[in-house]
């Protein structure tokens, strides 16, 4: 809930309590605001949770919203609701964890190709999280979490989620709220179980892909030019890079190969988003190659966690002192 705050000098502080919209009252862009949503919810909003995307609802088939795993191999599934939810959305969730309960890898898998038909999950799912080995059949979906998301939970739900989880079902609400201040929208997000958010006005560190995949030059293009990019679809994603973040370049089947704080706000260019840095450590030269980097695995190994490598954004994010220690350590390797 967000509350407007009053402090006066006389005592008459307060706290009064913004109304908040559901979405079936913004007509106009409902449907827009549920794409955001399911767009949005594991890049952004879920930031700090890696989770692997591997299938999203298609039109009359009874299924929910979006199923990810995670690095273990549990199934992740979330329905996501307009307005104020109901007991009918406990009702579907028991319905999923029915289904998803009994799916086999080979259930997944034909899941996750329907998008990605040229792949296995098992692959992806080894290269997005740096595993060692492969998930074997069993272990995935030993185990399903589930989230029900909405602009608020009536109290036959809350209820009932309060029952199913005191009987060991893996089911969490998480609210979002949409405010209108000044004739603009406002969208308020809580994660559970715990909302750990970073301030965008704290400095983070971000690992940022090269876009080897699809230029191998992509690399040469943000050293040369002192810049962070991100290409094609993803570009609006730069805005989750702010002034004076560090960015670590994450190069595929290599590593980390260098780090810059950035010293500018966000920019657009035709296909690329950016943002322009200045290189705190030794960067590599074109006609040499990447000689000195840091393996993923060891960035893993140092922050004591791992990341979800396949996203363009790396997540979990970095806090100031994580990003000042690898910076240290980077420094160590490519500077030596």
């Amino acid at each position: 809930m967000l509350y407007k705050l009053t402090l006066s000098d006389d005592d008459q502080n307060g706290l009064d309590p913004v109304e908040f919209y559901e979405l079936s009252e913004l007509n106009k862009i409902e449907k827009h605001l549920e794409n955001l949503l399911a767009e949005n919810l594991l890049n952004k909003l879920f930031e700090d949770n890696a989770l692997m995307p591997i299938h999203q609802e298609r039109s009359f088939q009874g299924e929910a919203d979006i199923y990810a795993v995670t690095v273990n191999g549990d199934v992740v599934i979330f329905e996501l609701k307009r307005g104020i939810v109901g007991d009918e959305a406990m009702v579907q969730i028991l319905r999923y964890a029915q289904w998803a309960g009994q799916w086999t890898y080979d259930k997944l898998n034909n899941y996750f190709k329907k998008k990605n038909p040229e792949r296995e999950l098992s692959e992806a799912h080894k290269e997005a999280f740096e595993l060692d080995r492969e998930l074997t059949p069993a272990e995935f979906n030993r185990n399903q979490h589930f989230y029900v998301v909405g602009s608020a939970a009536n109290e036959v739900l809350a209820k009932s989620l309060s029952y199913w989880k005191s009987k060991g079902l893996s089911v969490e609400f998480m609210p979002y709220r949409i405010y209108k201040i000044a004739d603009e929208l406002f969208f308020e997000f809580f994660a559970k179980p715990h909302d750990i958010h970073r301030n965008p006005k704290q400095v983070k560190g971000v690992i940022l892909d090269t876009n080897r995949t699809y230029d191998e030059d992509g690399i040469w293009h943000m050293l040369e030019n002192n810049r962070a990019s991100i290409w094609g679809d993803a570009q609006n994603f730069i805005y989750s890079i702010k002034k004076n973040d560090y960015v670590f370049l994450s190069h595929k089947h290599v590593g980390v190969v260098a780090v810059g704080q950035v010293t500018s706000q966000q920019k657009l260019d035709e296909d690329e988003g950016y943002v322009n840095v200045k290189w705190l450590t030794h960067i590599p030269k074109r006609e040499k190659g990447i000689q000195k980097y840091m393996p993923f695995a060891k960035v893993s190994e140092l922050l004591e966690h791992g990341f979800y490598w396949a996203r363009t954004l790396k997540t979990p994010y970095l806090d100031l002192k994580e990003s000042k220690f690898l910076i240290d350590e980077l420094k160590k390797i490519t500077d030596a």
